[in-house]
């Protein structure tokens, strides 16, 4: 968590593709479970897009355009394949469900699905 929150304090000129854009979060870790981390990088997430937006409005009101800002996407990694933890995640704002062993074909489609539509956008 702490380096998702050292990037995005180092992205504040241009969020434009050079930050975090995704994490694969481990549910099952020693001193902070998947679940807890990915609330408190949610949280952060949500107020790096309020300062954003400050920002936005600052730069539009001298004729600047916006700077886009890309919320990170949370992709949960695990062995537990049970309905209730994968509901878990995504109550807890994760995107998507990777289990272990890693499938390189859904992980491919879910690298597809998070960064094509921001290449889109350069």
């Amino acid at each position: 968590m702490e380096a998702f929150v050292k990037n995005r304090n180092q992205s504040q000129v241009c969020n434009c593709g050079t930050g975090v854009i995704m994490v694969l979060m481990d549910i099952n870790m020693p001193i902070m479970d998947g679940f807890t981390a990915t609330a408190h990088i949610m949280k952060k997430q949500r107020e790096y897009e309020e300062v954003q937006e400050e920002v936005n409005q600052s730069r539009i009101a001298f004729g600047k355009l916006p700077l886009h800002v890309y919320p990170v996407s949370i992709v949960a990694v695990t062995s537990y394949t049970n309905k209730a933890n994968i509901d878990r995640c995504y109550e807890v704002g994760m995107e998507d469900v990777l289990h272990k062993p890693i499938d390189s074909n859904k992980l491919s489609t879910i690298l597809k699905k998070i960064y094509e539509p921001r290449a889109s956008k350069f």
